[in-house]
């Protein structure tokens, strides 16, 4: 799930608010940098799950449509844009962006619920270990 929310979590806020590019498509959002984390997967396994959850980010970002920054430094710097904290405030006040991110955020929670995921510890544990609790019929069958 890291892997997923990676590229944002490190690009929204260098591209925003430390870099003056303003943008939030930059280094983590490159083709270049999946493939080091797939490189780094595949020689420590425990860092595949991550490496594919940006990948998926990738695809679902449609950065497919942006070669500039999919194919950084191949063909130059980012672009810059003029999107402001005020664009994010006013997408997300949108009944149709909203909408979808409530659904989003409404099938996180019943899947957490479903595998029992129900403490701050339980989703630390899933966070870092891609592992949830064990119900009590699974702890049964691998303690015999």
């Amino acid at each position: 799930m890291l892997g997923a929310v990676l590229p944002d979590l490190i690009d929204k806020p260098l591209g925003h608010l430390v870099l003056p590019m303003n943008n939030g498509r930059i280094f983590a959002h490159t083709l270049l940098f999946a493939l080091i984390l797939l490189s780094a997967g595949i020689v420590f396994r425990k860092l595949l799950p991550l490496s594919l959850g940006v990948s998926f980010h990738h695809l679902f970002d449609n950065l497919y449509l942006e070669p500039r920054a999919t194919l950084w430094p191949f063909l130059g710097p980012f672009e810059t844009s003029d999107f402001h904290l005020s664009s994010w405030i006013t997408a997300f006040t949108d009944p149709q962006v909203f909408g979808w991110e409530l659904l989003g955020i409404i099938v996180i929670l019943v899947f957490l619920v479903q595998k029992g995921v129900r403490t701050p510890r339980d989703i630390l544990r899933l966070f870092l270990r891609g592992s949830y609790p064990l119900k009590n019929s699974e702890r049964r069958v691998k303690g015999q």
